[in-house]
C-alpha cells in the first residue's frame, strides 16, 4: 500500500460500505503513490483475493481509491490462537494469491500481517 490513510465509509450513491483511502499531495511534491497502486489493482481487476476497486481517480487535494470494505486484517487476529490446520489453510490461501499476482508480473514489495486482509 502507499502512506494514504484509509476510512471506513458509506458510498452515498450505492449505500454500500467501503473503504476509502485518501493520499493529500503536496503542489511541491506531484509523486504520488496511491497513483501507482491504481495501477497495480487496475492490472489485478477480478483476480479472487484481491479487494475490488469500484472507483478511482484524482480530485483536486490528491488522489482517492474507493474500495471493498474487508472486515479485518491478519494483525488484528493474531491475538487469537490458531491451528495447525488453520495456520496451513491460511498459508495455502496466501501463496495461491501471491502465486496470481506474480503470474500478472507483479510482486507485492510490503507483505506483512496487516496487510493481508480477510473477510470472516
Amino acid at each position: 500500500g502507499c502512506f494514504g490513510k484509509i476510512y471506513k465509509a458509506i458510498n452515498r450513491t450505492s449505500k454500500r460500505q467501503i473503504a476509502l483511502k485518501i493520499e493529500f499531495i503536496d503542489e511541491a511534491y506531484q509523486k504520488s503513490s496511491l497513483a501507482v497502486e491504481m495501477n497495480i489493482f487496475a492490472k489485478l481487476k477480478g483476480l479472487s483475493g484481491v479487494p475490488r476497486i469500484y472507483q478511482a481517480g484524482r480530485w483536486e487535494y490528491g488522489y482517492f481509491m474507493e474500495m471493498e470494505l474487508l472486515s479485518s486484517s491478519l494483525q488484528e487476529e493474531l491475538s487469537k490462537e490458531f491451528t495447525i490446520n488453520e495456520i496451513h489453510m491460511l498459508a495455502v490461501e496466501v501463496l495461491q494469491i501471491l502465486k496470481k499476482i506474480h503470474a500478472k508480473g507483479i510482486v507485492h514489495q510490503d507483505l506483512k500481517p496487516q496487510n493481508i486482509m480477510r473477510n470472516s
